[in-house]
């Protein structure tokens, strides 16, 4: 949904004596059933989908991508797209009960950087976290962001499919590219 078919579907949703057009009453006036209104730091407001992947921290490489509608938390998608061993570096979005039980379950482990409100946060923990994970943190910026909005979320699930394989093969030239230039023969 287009900026102004949003205005458009929340003047209609007044017009129905509606107070708000939010999660529960966003079907019944929006072209795309499955997309929501997110929201981040309860003040950036977005309408659509949320992107998440895992990235491989040795390569640089997309190993899982979710797409799901944008009123879902980063832990709920976090945990869709876990890697089967190792260690997990993710954000302060991800520091739930939920999903550090998901990574203790599946014995992984917990590279998570905890809430400023934890009393268990360890400060210089959290900065040797954060600088293992920065160099990749890059790579989900690299993300499509401005593409036409495409309507239901299997069509968007692979619009973001190919944006990932597309990164992959740009990450997959470069390691071509520094083997080549260290005099390794790829064959």
């Amino acid at each position: 949904m287009s900026k102004s078919n949003i205005w458009e579907a929340r003047d209609k949703a007044i017009e129905d004596k509606q107070k708000t057009l939010n999660n529960s009453n966003i079907e019944k006036y929006s072209a795309d059933p499955y997309a929501k209104i997110g929201c981040k730091d309860g003040s950036k407001f977005w309408y659509g989908y949320k992107r998440t992947q895992a990235v491989d921290m040795k390569h640089g490489m997309i190993t899982g991508i979710d797409v799901s509608p944008a009123n879902l938390t980063d832990a709920q998608l976090g945990v869709k797209v876990l890697s089967p061993l190792g260690m997990i570096f993710a954000d302060k979005g991800y520091d739930t009960a939920d999903f550090l039980q998901a990574l203790s379950d599946k014995e992984l482990h917990s590279g998570v950087i905890k809430k400023n409100n934890r009393k268990d946060k360890n400060k210089n923990l959290d900065l040797w976290l954060t600088k293992r994970r920065s160099p990749f943190e890059g790579l989900f910026h690299y993300a499509d962001q401005s593409v036409r909005y495409f309507r239901g979320l299997t069509k968007v699930t692979f619009h973001q499919t190919l944006d990932a394989i597309s990164q992959n093969l740009k990450t997959l030239v470069n390691i071509y590219d520094h083997l080549s230039f260290l005099g390794i023969r790829v064959s």
